[in-house]
C-alpha cells in the first residue's frame, strides 16, 4: 500500500489535490468498484489467466498491429 508521504501532490493547474484528499483516495482503493457484478474481484479470481508465453506476445502484437494500436499506448514491450 502507498504511504500518503510519498505522493506527491499536482503541479498548480493540473488537478490539484490537497493532502488531506490522499488518504481518503488510499482507503477508496480498498473497495471493488465492482462489487456485486460478474466483473467483480471476487467472480473474477475463479478465471484463469492466459500464459503470457512467446506464442502469446507474437498473436498479441499481430492482433494489435492489425487493428493499429499505437504501441506506445498498449504497455506491452514487444
Amino acid at each position: 500500500m502507498l504511504d500518503p508521504k510519498d505522493i506527491k501532490i499536482s503541479e498548480p493547474g493540473h488537478g490539484e489535490l490537497t493532502e488531506d484528499c490522499i488518504p481518503k483516495a488510499l482507503e477508496r482503493l480498498k473497495v471493488d468498484s465492482q462489487g456485486g457484478t460478474f466483473l467483480s474481484q471476487e467472480v473474477l479470481k475463479s478465471v484463469p489467466v492466459t500464459p503470457y508465453t512467446d506464442e502469446a506476445k507474437k498473436r498479441l502484437k499481430k492482433f494489435v498491429e492489425k487493428i493499429d494500436v499505437p504501441t506506445n499506448i498498449t504497455g506491452f514491450d514487444f
